[in-house]
């Protein structure tokens, strides 16, 4: 299931399965802190979409992005997405161990 919120340094941010008004699967709100993500999705695609926008958020904290066009902001989201998921799902003992030398189980 899908978190309902992230938290990444000092904010955290809302996300929300939802209907959105156009051909996008997803939307990031740095203003308002929110992801939004389309409802009917499969599970894999939803989690890659929690990725994408995710790391536009990391983009935004880190003023990155403040020299990126939009569109070479939406490859470099979309490659990083790309990627990690693909790591995390050919290689689940990666994230566990992640997990654990985080403390987390």
């Amino acid at each position: 299931m899908i978190p309902s919120k992230v938290r990444l340094g000092h904010r955290s941010l809302d996300v929300f399965l939802t209907e959105l008004d156009d051909d996008r699967i997803g939307e990031y709100s740095y203003r308002h802190g929110e992801v939004r993500i389309a409802g009917q999705l499969k599970p894999d695609i939803q989690a890659v979409t929690l990725l994408h926008e995710i790391f536009h958020h990391v983009l935004a904290e880190s003023g990155r992005n403040a020299s990126m066009t939009p569109e070479d902001e939406e490859g470099e989201v979309t490659f990083w997405a790309s990627a990690v998921s693909q790591l995390i799902a050919d290689n689940p003992a990666i994230a566990v161990y992640l997990l654990k030398s985080f403390g987390e189980e």
